[in-house]
């Protein structure tokens, strides 16, 4: 099964299993706060971002026999613009753990090896969201956050 390059990135080629999860959103959806100040050094989506769902994706056993990584995820989606809300999420989390990929911002906990992954993405772009109920009609934006857990 061929996933999306970010998630073949993430456990660096191993052979994937992904299941989504494609449960309703929150119940409200509020305007956008473009110029509001995300939490300082918190990973999560903001307030006004319904949940479009969730998803596992599961690494092959390692040669040495130990499970493989396995990585949860959860996928919201915005009204604001990806570089604005890309910006405020800078301001929070700082440029160290920043980079860009396929149009994506990403930051990524630790940088060296990441245990937490948070990507800022246009809705264009596909992902493991892409098996999700679609994004509300005005979504500018998908908001994934991911943690990973191994044997080690």
């Amino acid at each position: 099964m061929a996933l999306n390059h970010r998630c073949s990135e993430i456990v660096a080629g191993l052979a994937l299993v992904t299941v989504a999860s494609c449960a309703g959103s929150r119940n409200k959806t509020v305007a956008p706060q473009a110029g509001t100040a995300l939490p300082r050094s918190v990973i999560e989506a903001p307030g006004d971002a319904p949940r479009l769902c969730s998803g596992h994706i599961s690494g092959a056993p390692l040669p040495d026999g130990k499970p493989g990584p396995h990585i949860l995820w959860e996928a919201y989606s915005s009204q604001e613009l990806p570089a604005s809300l890309a910006k405020r999420y800078l301001d929070s989390l700082g440029s160290e753990a920043h980079s860009t990929l396929d149009g994506c911002d990403l930051w990524r906990f630790p940088p060296d090896k990441p245990a937490r992954t948070l990507e800022v993405c246009p809705v264009s772009v596909k992902g493991p969201w892409s098996e999700c109920d679609q994004a509300p009609p005005r979504a500018a934006t998908i908001i994934m956050i991911s943690s990973m857990a191994t044997a080690d």
